[in-house]
């Protein structure tokens, strides 16, 4: 599906959230994406007013917009939340996956180790989203991804580690063995055992920098 110019506008900010390019506080102007992406004013201020309601940025008034951040109590909140609804995700969804769905989840490990290598975390967050999405989309329930998906927009601004690449790339390394350990019980059909890995994943105490 072709996305509209303020979907294309909204992905490019995230972009730039998640890569660094825009920090906490910092000010997200329509004149600067005017002349970073070069299309017109309207859908940019389209995009602009759903990040906004999507809590990714601030709509001060008289003063523009801002990425938002997050404390580190909210932050824990926000992934303990995530944990709860993917491990009943994948207590849903084990029954239901299959080697088609096993092979797409290793290819999203191959191309997250590629993007890791290569230093290009645009690349990794697109395929560890892809990796958890394959296990939700067969749980016959559409609203735990799209609830997860509202969740970590919330906390977008926290995914980078502020001018720390080495460490960024460090730390995805290690979230994709994880990946890995998660595939590994799923290939094994041991619910219990991919709720824990789930658990660590999500809440084992990495996020509180």
């Amino acid at each position: 599906m072709i996305k509209s110019l303020a979907e294309q506008v909204y992905d490019h900010v995230v972009r730039m959230i998640q890569t660094g390019e825009l920090k906490e506080g910092d000010k997200v102007g329509e004149v600067f994406l005017v002349e970073r992406i070069g299309i017109s004013r309207t859908p940019i201020r389209e995009a602009l007013i759903q990040l906004a309601s999507d809590n990714i940025l601030e709509n001060v008034p008289r003063k523009g917009f801002y990425v938002k951040g997050i404390n580190n109590d909210a932050l824990n909140k926000v992934y303990e939340l995530v944990y709860l609804l993917d491990s009943y995700a994948i207590e849903l969804a084990m029954d239901n996956i299959g080697d088609k769905e096993i092979a797409e989840m290793e290819e999203c490990i191959e191309k997250m180790n590629l993007a890791i290598g290569l230093k290009v975390y645009e690349v990794y967050e697109q395929w560890q989203k892809r990796f958890h999405e394959v296990y939700r989309e067969v749980t016959g329930n559409d609203e735990i991804n799209d609830t997860i998906e509202y969740l970590l927009k919330k906390i977008i601004s926290s995914t980078y580690l502020l001018g720390e690449e080495d460490q960024l790339f460090e730390v995805s390394a290690q979230y994709n063995k994880e990946h890995e350990d998660i595939l590994d019980a799923i290939k094994e059909k041991n619910i219990e055992k991919a709720k824990r890995l789930l658990e660590n994943h999500w809440i084992g105490g990495k996020y509180n920098r």
